[in-house]
């Protein structure tokens, strides 16, 4: 059985001329946290399908391992990877969009195919590419209804190596549909709200649900380097992988101590998203 990634709804395509900021980022306060930190030092490893290639991820790629071989389709049919990515970590500059930490560096290990399926073991791959590159985050917008044993006992080993990982819930819609790996307890599970704050009618359901982030009609990177707006649990989580890299960063930069993944989760619980950074960085 194959680990899929939920085919992406994209409302549109375009080029721009200028650089654009998603609701997202506007709404939760996030420029006002780059006065103090863009996500600098931070390593996030995204896991997923296709290849995130665009001019406005080219400073923050740090690194790009394949885990799938050849392919029938090289290209990236779902556009993934690439959106995912831009959510992230989209270059701050005079074009395009902007990612919520776009100072962090993403490592990238393509596990599923193009087609956006794949089996447990390029992922078991992926996050020991990911263990090995000492990243702090992984970052995963994928999942299957099943349970799948050595892929759990390989998120346990990151999460106890102090690894935050961040997982989307899935667009399944009805009530105990969050997909694996997002439904493990070492995992933060995050489901996809629209700009008034009202989850969206695809997300999974369950209790199981740490966080809901911006995930209907976000901008983002796109194919043959343009731009497009996207809605899907997929990205959400790289939504909160990208914060959780501006808290990270923050607290490096202010000499103080690494928080654990349990830690994060619990302030992700506790607070709004627009005041997460800074309830992060006042733990002692």
């Amino acid at each position: 059985m194959d680990f899929k990634v939920p085919s992406p709804t994209t409302e549109a395509v375009f080029m721009t001329a200028s650089q654009a900021v998603d609701w997202g980022i506007i709404k939760n306060k996030i420029p006002e946290i780059w006065t103090r930190s863009k996500g600098e030092g931070v390593k996030i490893a995204l896991l997923d399908a296709g290849w995130p290639f665009h001019t406005d991820l080219t400073n923050n790629i740090l690194e790009v391992k394949d885990f799938v071989g050849p392919d029938s389709i090289e290209k990236d049919i779902q556009n993934h990877s690439v959106s995912c990515a831009g959510i992230m970590v989209a270059n701050d500059n005079a074009f395009g969009i902007v990612g919520v930490a776009p100072k962090a560096v993403i490592i990238y290990g393509r596990v599923l195919k193009s087609n956006g399926a794949g089996g447990a073991s390029n992922i078991i791959s992926g996050i020991d590419y990911a263990i090995s590159c000492k990243v702090d985050i992984i970052s995963l917008s994928f999942g299957a209804r099943f349970i799948h044993d050595a892929l759990y006992e390989k998120i346990k080993e990151a999460y106890n190596k102090g690894i935050v990982i961040v997982s989307s819930a899935g667009n399944d819609k009805v009530e105990d549909s969050i997909n694996y790996p997002a439904k493990w307890e070492e995992v933060i599970s995050v489901g996809a709200v629209d700009d008034k704050d009202v989850v969206a009618d695809f997300c999974s359901k369950g209790y199981k649900i740490d966080v809901y982030a911006p995930g209907v009609s976000v901008l983002s990177t796109h194919l043959n380097n343009s731009y497009g707006c996207f809605s899907g649990t997929s990205f959400a989580a790289p939504f909160i992988s990208g914060l959780i890299a501006l808290g990270i960063s923050l607290r490096r930069k202010n000499n103080k101590r690494d928080l654990s993944p349990a830690q994060i989760r619990k302030v992700l619980n506790s607070y709004a998203l627009s005041s997460f950074v800074e309830e992060m960085n006042k733990i002692v």
